[in-house]
């Protein structure tokens, strides 16, 4: 058996195998560093291989501003019951999937080249209410699929807001689409 040859041992963390190599050189740069959450000020995330886009998954459990970006050849599954804001311009090329609780882009925050963008279930905000109104944060042009999701759109108090969205398609569901002006 394949098994008796390979062997048992205990996994090192509660992840794919793929990304161990990352954590391990993250545990590396922490240690060495002296690192802490405190010292990073701005994590980007880039594929630049070819071939078909791997999913990039975040599954959060509480309320977190991400101020880095995500690029290159990727899809972005946002998961979990608490709000991720996105604060300056991802350009991935993949598809953006909200999954749970609320996707907001907000100041600087696009996802300028997502190809196409599901909502399940879940919020995605486009919030001109802080330092930047954009009309920008979402390509003009991107499908947008609504799975009992919601579009959340905030303008900036006492101005015109306006925005464009692409093709918007209801999957099922009690879908919204919510407007603040």
């Amino acid at each position: 058996l394949e098994i008796d040859a390979m062997g048992i041992d205990i996994k090192k963390y509660p992840c794919c195998y793929a990304i161990h190599r990352a954590l391990d050189g993250l545990l590396a740069l922490r240690k060495t560093h002296a690192l802490t959450p405190a010292n990073v000020v701005r994590i980007d995330i880039t594929n630049s291989a070819g071939g078909a886009a791997p999913d990039f998954i975040i599954v959060q459990g509480a309320a977190r501003d991400f101020t880095g970006s995500i690029n290159g050849n990727l899809n972005f599954l946002k998961a979990g019951n608490a709000q991720l804001t996105l604060r300056d311009n991802n350009t991935f090329s993949g598809t953006l999937t909200v999954l749970g609780s609320v996707l907001s882009l907000a100041d600087q925050g696009r996802v300028s080249g997502a190809n196409r963008v599901d909502v399940r279930n879940s919020v995605l905000r486009w919030d001109d209410s802080g330092i930047q109104a954009m009309s920008n944060r979402v390509g003009s042009t991107v499908p947008i699929r609504l799975d009992g999701g919601a579009i959340e759109y905030i303008s900036r108090s006492g101005t015109d807001g306006a925005i464009t969205l692409g093709s918007l398609t209801l999957a099922g569901g009690a879908s919204v689409l919510r407007v603040n002006v």
